[in-house]
């Protein structure tokens, strides 16, 4: 028997599944913990979150905490392996044949962010909650635990994404159309499962062959009901629609 709860933050729905009842408030406390810290650090819409300091610092470094430190070190690592698919480093009119992401420094508890540049880490900072919260409490509280937070669900047997084109609309400007309606991704983590999706919708044509090396399995829905299955894509109807 399980049971589900349903909370706020990160600017989006968080949901909470939990096989015993009985433990479902622990895991709800748990997660809105640590939901409102990295609120506190990466969510502009917070009053005084972390991520502003970095904005205003004018290409100075800025010393940050170790939750910013390895939010933009994850969100560093898929930029370069999808050449930035989930647009997590926005960089301004200025040309420079050096990627943006590589001009992101990293120091000894420091960041220092060229002026033209803006990280965006709310995806980034989503995955990271529901990865790491579902692996604690499934440890610690000894059940079956699933957190899903937007388009990303993560258990500790690994995660899914559920990416539509409407989603794209969000963090991709302008607006791109692509070959897919949606795609849907299992990877071992919830940021790599996220940020496939999105690849997969940007490069359709080398979609199938990148997630293939990458991931589990994915499934790529297209116009008129035309749909393409990667690798061992599960049937159950959980992952399939996470």
């Amino acid at each position: 028997m399980t049971a589900t709860a349903t909370i706020k933050g990160l600017a989006t729905d968080i949901i909470v599944t939990v096989d015993d009842p009985a433990l479902l408030d622990l895991a709800v406390e748990h997660i809105r913990a640590v939901a409102s810290r990295l609120d506190a650090t990466v969510n502009r819409d917070h009053d005084c979150a972390e991520i502003e300091a970095v904005d205003l610092a004018g290409g100075q470094p800025v010393l940050v905490s170790s939750l910013l430190d390895q939010l933009i070190i994850d969100a560093l690592y898929f930029a370069d392996l999808t050449d930035d698919a989930s647009s997590v480093v926005h960089c301004g009119d200025a040309e420079s044949p050096i990627p943006p992401w590589h001009r992101v420094q990293l120091g000894r508890g420091t960041v220092t962010v060229p002026s033209d540049i803006r990280l965006e880490l709310m995806p980034t900072a989503r995955a990271f909650l529901t990865d790491r919260t579902s692996r604690l409490l499934a440890d610690t509280l000894s059940c079956g635990v699933t957190v899903q937070a937007g388009s990303v669900t993560a258990s500790p047997g690994g995660a899914t994404a559920r990416v539509t084109s409407a989603d794209l609309s969000a963090i991709i400007d302008p607006p791109t159309t692509t070959t897919f309606d949606c795609v849907s991704v299992v990877a071992d983590t919830a940021d790599l499962a996220y940020t496939a999706a999105v690849f997969a919708h940007l490069h359709p044509d080398i979609a199938s062959d990148w997630l293939r090396d990458h991931v589990r399995g994915a499934r790529l829905d297209g116009p008129r009901h035309a749909t393409t299955t990667v690798g061992t894509w599960p049937t159950s109807d959980h992952v399939s629609a996470a």
